[in-house]
């Protein structure tokens, strides 16, 4: 009796370890094949964005009559430091459409930055490429130059983020006039 009750565990658990195997081989496969599609979508976004950017420069610099030129350093440390302790109704969004307005109006270029988060969330600040120091990125909510990277926790100084290090970081940085 006892040798039949082992033969039977011993035949569920492999039937059991079978169906894991299985289950989770095609739960792979199909995770995969969303992969493949998601960035097939990424790709044809892009490539929308690239038109709708370019005709999005056309109308800034009709709106505003004047090219915009890259700023220097420090023209970028005066402005954020102008602009720290402003106050503005609503999010990050808001904090960098009128950190990039403040620029836009003394014919500086001043870039917003879209960073997507490993846990879903996604930040905007903004960036400037300016002709002595190349890029800078700025943390518009409390004005502080802060680096965005590619695979490293944002996290900036004064800046309240839910989730561990791991959670926020950056899996996608977007950059757009």
């Amino acid at each position: 009796m006892r040798k039949w009750l082992y033969v039977i565990c011993i035949a569920v658990i492999v039937g059991v370890g079978i169906f894991y195997y299985l289950s989770t081989n095609g739960l792979v496969k199909q995770l995969q094949s969303d992969k493949v599609a998601l960035t097939e979508s990424l790709t044809e976004l892009q490539a929308k964005y690239d038109v709708l950017q370019a005709k999005y420069d056309i109308l800034i610099n009709k709106h505003f009559d004047v090219e915009l030129n890259n700023p220097t350093y420090a023209q970028v440390k005066e402005g954020l430091s102008e602009l720290k302790g402003i106050k503005v109704d609503g999010n990050c969004c808001n904090y960098a459409k009128c950190t990039q307005d403040y620029f836009y109006n003394r014919g500086l270029q001043c870039y917003i930055v879209i960073s997507n988060r490993k846990n879903g969330d996604g930040h905007v600040s903004v960036a400037f490429n300016t002709i002595d120091k190349g890029w800078i990125y700025a943390e518009t909510q409390v004005m502080v130059e802060y680096p965005i990277k590619e695979g490293e926790s944002y996290y900036p100084p004064g800046i309240m983020m839910i989730g561990t290090a791991e959670d926020v970081k950056v899996t996608q940085v977007v950059i757009m006039r």
